[in-house]
């Protein structure tokens, strides 16, 4: 039976990183998708990462506040006038996927 390994996938958060694989392609193909749509119901999609943030999910051991993770997405949403549709962002910096 193949595997994980076998298939020459890294045994260290290979769940984990595929799971980002698919959120990141996913928001490139709804930006695709919502962009068209007419002028005036035009829907902006993006992804973030917050980092490793302290909450309950981290066990507390995060790096980052919970207002510092969701500091980028809040910059996201309030951008005027700047159309962007499709990225992947970390600390207000588009990143490479």
């Amino acid at each position: 039976m193949e595997s994980w390994t076998t298939g020459g996938w890294s045994q260290v958060n290979t769940d984990y990183s595929v799971s980002k694989l698919v959120v990141n392609a996913y928001t490139r193909f709804m930006a695709k998708t919502l962009s068209d749509c007419p002028e005036g119901q035009k829907i902006y999609i993006n992804c973030y990462c917050p980092g490793w943030v302290k909450t309950a999910l981290t066990g507390w051991s995060g790096h980052n506040l919970p207002e510092e993770g969701a500091d980028t997405a809040v910059w996201l949403a309030l951008l005027p006038d700047q159309f962007v549709s499709g990225k992947f962002f970390a600390e207000r910096r588009e990143i490479s996927f």
